[in-house]
């Protein structure tokens, strides 16, 4: 019982990392395809 308990407290912290790390990973993603698709589009007008 105590090793349960002990692990509990931890539980909401380990999952708060994994939504960070998700978060993180899926906002990366958005900002490049964003920025590489502005990049273009601005290369385009310019020519």
């Amino acid at each position: 019982m105590e090793t349960v308990v002990g692990v509990f407290p931890s539980y909401p912290i380990f999952l708060w990392i994994t939504w960070c790390k998700i978060l993180f990973i899926v906002g990366d993603q958005f900002w490049k395809t964003f920025f590489i698709r502005r990049w273009r589009t601005v290369k385009k007008i310019k020519k």
